[in-house]
């Protein structure tokens, strides 16, 4: 009990320990705030990695490989699979106007199929309640979904562009697009130029001109100022990947079949990534099998497709942790100083204790329980400061911006409209941890020292 009382002692009337405890409360909340950003920033990178391809994408090249429909249907019976869709994969540019030339990612889809695999109607940009004052007759979804131009020019068909392909988009200070200046609000003709892989493999360009009929923002930059899409039968057809008649060399005519690109898969609820992969591969062989054609398709889940990508990311997470785990180690130094100041300051104390019987390991011990009550302490002020810090960091941002003029995330510069942030249970539980474990290692060598200490000179110090 004694230990107990000699430590809430030092606790309430030494000014010293609480620099110590500041020290460990400001490292905490430090290393927490910095896990919390990068870790909410490599969430939302993953969840639009995620959300632009499925969970599976089997590929067969630029060319594309025939009889995809009998692939799909085999994968739709198969319990782990939710939804499939086909996709016309291709490369080319597109023209939006005077010197405004760029290259694009082209994908031909059927809106409403695609959407099941990876909820393409969410990504849609211009919504009602984006376009209410400039154009509240049209609506743009539906556009989106159909490739539909919506003053019913017959004559050309709409296309979906990345909000970042149109360089003369521009964010306010919120980080929204202004309509105004999108090439959607004009209704103005674009040229695409598409590339279809003739079946000996030479590559012919088709231009084609369309209207832009809406805007896609994935969350990802690199994905938004590259991918354009288009309608899945109008861009196989353009492309001669369609089911059409051709005659040999001997004056004989055959079918050659419709080609895709790829096929995307989105599995069952409670189905893992692996048990997916799995059940993909093994109907895709038998499909080789049976149709050689296609014996040069490939299966990638997603984190495979972007794992160079998001890998770089968790690395720079990874590393900021590392460096301001780094220079939290000034609370182990601040805790052993303080603790040496304690020991040198109470040196008669000890003696007094060590004369009255107690023992070396009981001395020691007052100063460790010393050590974990600042580590305890500080770690829980420090959590308490980081999670008021993560939960309202944007509003933070807000008010230095408004008062200093100091902006740390401007959505003008970065993709996402807001500082992304999360706490993660286990990465909070582990970094107290190593807090609390700062505080008794910055005590353990004032511990040994104070344990040390002979009676008679303790008792003789001045």
């Amino acid at each position: 009990m004694y230990k107990l009382l000699l430590i809430l002692k030092y606790l309430r009337r030494k000014i010293t320990p609480m620099f110590a405890m500041l020290a460990v409360t400001l490292c905490t909340a430090m290393v927490i705030i910095v896990i919390s950003v990068m870790g909410g920033f490599l969430s939302l990178m993953t969840e639009s990695a995620h959300s632009l391809d499925g969970d599976i994408t089997i590929s067969g090249g630029l060319r594309g490989f025939p009889y995809y429909q009998k692939l799909m249907d085999r994968l739709l019976d198969a319990p782990e699979v939710e939804a499939v869709a086909a996709v016309i994969n291709n490369y080319g540019l597109i023209n939006l106007g005077p010197e405004h030339v760029t290259h694009v990612q082209i994908m031909g889809t059927k809106a409403e199929e695609f959407d099941r695999v990876i909820d393409y109607k969410e990504q849609l940009y211009w919504k009602p309640e984006r376009t209410n004052m400039l154009a509240p007759e049209t609506d743009f979804i539906s556009a989106g979904m159909s490739f539909h131009v919506p003053d019913n020019d017959s004559n050309l068909k709409g296309i979906v562009l990345g909000i970042e392909v149109n360089h003369e988009n521009t964010r306010d200070e919120t980080g929204h697009y202004d309509f105004s200046q999108s090439i959607v609000s004009r209704n103005t003709p674009v040229i695409l130029t598409a590339m279809a892989i003739k079946s000996s493999g030479i590559p012919r360009p088709v231009p084609k001109q369309m209207k832009v009929v809406n805007e896609y923002k994935s969350g990802l930059y690199d994905v938004d100022k590259l991918r354009v899409f288009a309608d899945f039968d109008f861009l196989q057809q353009t492309l001669a990947m369609d089911q059409i008649e051709l005659t040999r060399e001997d004056g004989t005519s055959f079918i050659d079949p419709a080609r895709v690109n790829q096929i995307v898969v989105r599995g069952s609820n409670g189905v893992s990534l692996d048990q997916l992969k799995q059940t993909v591969w093994d109907h895709s062989i038998t499909f080789i099998q049976e149709y050689p054609e296609a014996n040069h398709i490939g299966i990638r889940t997603w984190k495979e497709r972007y794992a160079t990508f998001l890998g770089a990311v968790e690395k720079e997470k990874i590393m900021l942790t590392v460096l301001f785990a780094i220079i939290s180690i000034v609370a182990v130094g601040m805790v052993a100083v303080v603790f040496y100041m304690i020991v040198s300051d109470k040196t008669r104390d000890i003696g007094v204790m060590r004369a009255m019987g107690a023992s070396r390991s009981g001395i020691a011990s007052i100063f460790l329980g010393y050590g974990l009550t600042i580590g305890v302490v500080g770690s829980v002020i420090g959590l308490a400061l980081a999670a008021g810090v993560v939960y309202n960091i944007n509003e933070i941002q807000d008010w230095l911006t408004r008062q200093f003029g100091f902006t740390m995330w401007d959505p003008k510069i970065y993709f996402f409209d807001q500082i992304p942030a999360r706490l993660d249970r286990t990465e909070v539980v582990t970094i107290m941890a190593m807090a609390i474990l700062s505080g008794l290692l910055g005590s353990l060598i004032p511990a040994f020292l104070a344990s040390r200490l002979n009676p008679v000179d303790a008792l003789r110090y001045e």
